[in-house]
């Protein structure tokens, strides 16, 4: 795995581009949970395991018109322990890697913990595929637009999991508000607001048409097969490579891709440090 490791290094050292891909792999070594399974999110939240309920019946924006306090409850949970957290080592490379590669390089993420701007990535340079946490919309919405959600703090009883606060409301009608993230089933999901980040992704897709790219997938498992797919594609528009870091999922399917069985900042980590012996050699 050394090698491996090495010619990950190598690879990024050589490329013209590169695309940064990060599933909810790429936060546990912040200590957040990525709800792999059932189980992983029941093993964090053993209120749900005794009522029954999964991530993706916890998940569905139908649960904001079923029992918003206990939607809410959930979700203010999730925005209190991602405001609480820090990136991890990990993304400081990645924010060192953006930055030598200026405008060839951009992050694809389907993580809504925000923590590519916290780590100072660019924010020209980051698409969040499902939205962000710290962002709010209205239910149904009357209006195809979103706002902070700087001005909520949510206090959840932890025993039943329910929102203890009011509820938060759409500035401008009044109606229930909710995260402006895309979930399951999710038909209300306000687009538009991330319609810059999806231009400035084709955009830097356009850019790079015809360069060395290398894809860095990190901590994106296939039960988000998108993001996956993405990266492959695009590794084989450019005849390029894919490095997929996943402790469990690593394996690839082309011979020019690597595959690495290690948690995000650990090999990105030994990336970094290679990168920094060879080009000081």
């Amino acid at each position: 795995m050394k090698t491996e490791l090495h010619r990950a290094a190598q690879l990024i050292g050589n490329a013209e581009c590169l695309l940064i891909t990060a599933g909810a792999g790429m936060s546990v070594d912040s200590g957040l949970p990525d709800y792999r399974g059932k189980d992983g999110f029941w093993n964090h939240f053993p209120v749900y395991r005794e009522l029954g309920v999964d991530y993706a019946r916890m998940t569905r924006p139908s649960g904001f018109t079923r029992d918003p306090h206990f939607a809410w409850g959930f979700y203010g949970y999730c925005l209190n322990l991602y405001r609480g957290a820090q990136p991890h080592s990990g993304y400081q490379v990645l924010r060192g890697l953006a930055e030598l590669f200026g405008s060839q390089c951009f992050v694809l993420t389907t993580n809504v913990d925000g923590f590519f701007l916290k780590a100072g990535v660019h924010q020209t340079q980051v698409r969040e595929c499902h939205g962000s946490i710290h962002s709010l919309q209205c239910i149904h919405p009357c209006q195809r637009s979103t706002w902070s959600a700087d001005c909520f703090h949510p206090e959840v009883d932890i025993h039943s999991m329910r929102l203890r606060d009011p509820l938060p409301l759409c500035p401008h009608c009044g109606a229930l508000a909710r995260p402006a993230i895309f979930a399951f089933g999710d038909t209300g999901y306000v687009w538009e607001a991330t319609q810059t980040q999806t231009a400035l992704y084709q955009a830097w897709r356009e850019r790079v048409v015809g360069k060395r790219l290398v894809v860095l997938e990190c901590g994106s498992g296939p039960t988000v097969p998108g993001l996956r797919r993405e990266g492959e594609a695009l590794a084989r528009q450019h005849q390029g490579h894919l490095i997929r870091i996943n402790p469990r999922d690593h394996h690839t399917n082309h011979p020019d891709d690597i595959g690495l069985p290690y948690l995000a900042a650990e090999a990105l980590k030994t990336i970094y440090q290679t990168l920094q012996f060879d080009s000081s050699s």
